[in-house]
C-alpha cells in the first residue's frame, strides 16, 4: 500500500508541475460541504490561503485583524497553513494570549514541518479547552483521494479541538516534504488543501483572502492605483508553497513582520472588513 501511495504521489507530482497551487488535475474533482444554509446567510467570511512556514507571517497578518476589527459575525475558511489561522481567528479570548502561545513554543528541536505541528498541537491541547474556540466558525479545506479520485473537502462541525487540529494537521500535509508518507483524517488519505483549486467555502464570497504575499510592494501599488479609481481589485492565490526547513526562518521574525505590514496598510483593512 505504502509503495502504491508512493507511485501514486510521483505521477500526482508530474501532473501538478510542481506543486503549483492553481492546479486543474484538482478542477474536476470538488466535493461541496453539505452545509446548512440558515447558519450562513447572514455571515461574511474571511479566507486564508496556504503559505507553508510563511504562515507564520500570515498569523501576524491575522492578528492585527483580529484585534482591530469586529468578526463577531465572521466564518473563517482556510487551507493548509491558511487552517492554523482559521483556528486561531475561532479564538474567543485575547488573541495576545494565543500568540505567546505560539511564538514562545520551542520548536528548536523540530525536524520538519509535521514536527511543529505536533509541537503546536500538545502545547493548544494542554493549555486550551474546546470552549475557548468557537469552532463552528471554522471551514478547513483539504484534498483527499478516494476511489482513486482527489476530491476537495470542506470540513466544519469539529467534534472538539483535538478533531480540528487533525483536520489542520491533514490540510497541511505533503507526503515527505512536511514529513510523513500517508496521513488519514476521517478515514480518507489526505493531502495538503494548497494542492486544491478553491478550497476554500463556496457559499460565501470572501471579503477579503489573507495571505503571505497581500502586502508585496508590486501588489499594493496595483491596489492603491485601483483604490483611487474606487475600484479595488480581490488578491489571487499565491503562486507556490513555501517550504523551508526548521532551523531556516524565524517565528517571531515572521509574524511581527506580518503584523507590521497590515499595520501599514490598514487604510485597506478598513475599506474591506467593515
Amino acid at each position: 500500500m505504502n509503495f502504491f501511495i508512493f507511485y501514486l504521489f510521483i505521477f500526482f507530482l508530474h501532473c501538478s508541475n510542481g506543486f503549483m497551487l492553481n492546479n486543474r488535475l484538482f478542477n474536476r474533482f470538488t466535493n461541496k460541504l453539505k452545509y446548512n444554509d440558515n447558519e450562513l446567510s447572514n455571515k461574511k467570511m474571511i479566507s486564508i490561503a496556504p503559505g507553508g512556514t510563511n504562515g507564520f507571517y500570515t498569523l501576524g497578518v491575522s492578528s492585527y485583524i483580529k484585534q482591530n476589527f469586529d468578526l463577531s459575525n465572521y466564518v473563517f475558511s482556510g487551507a493548509s497553513a491558511g487552517a492554523w489561522n482559521a483556528l486561531f481567528m475561532s479564538y474567543k479570548h485575547d488573541p495576545n494570549d494565543f500568540i505567546n502561545t505560539i511564538l514562545n513554543i520551542d520548536y528548536d528541536n523540530a525536524k520538519s514541518i509535521l514536527d511543529i505541528e505536533y509541537d503546536i498541537k500538545n502545547t493548544l491541547l494542554e493549555k486550551y479547552t474546546d470552549e475557548d474556540f468557537n469552532l463552528q466558525s471554522v471551514y478547513i479545506g483539504v484534498t483527499t483521494f478516494e476511489r482513486f479520485k482527489f476530491k476537495t473537502e470542506i470540513y466544519t462541525d469539529f467534534e472538539n479541538l483535538n478533531d480540528a487540529i487533525e483536520a489542520c494537521i491533514a490540510s497541511s500535509h505533503i507526503p515527505f516534504i512536511t514529513g510523513g508518507l500517508i496521513t488519514k483524517y476521517k478515514n480518507k488519505i489526505s493531502f495538503d488543501g494548497g494542492f486544491s483549486t478553491n478550497p476554500y467555502l463556496d457559499k460565501l464570497k470572501p471579503v477579503i483572502k489573507l495571505s503571505h504575499t497581500m502586502w508585496q510592494n508590486k501588489m499594493m501599488s496595483t491596489i492603491k492605483k485601483t483604490f483611487n479609481n474606487n475600484e479595488i481589485n480581490e488578491f489571487g492565490d499565491i503562486p507556490d508553497i513555501a517550504l523551508q526547513k526548521p532551523g531556516d526562518f524565524n517565528v517571531y521574525d515572521l509574524y511581527i513582520k506580518g503584523f507590521e505590514d497590515s499595520k501599514k496598510n490598514d487604510w485597506f483593512l478598513r475599506r474591506k472588513i467593515k
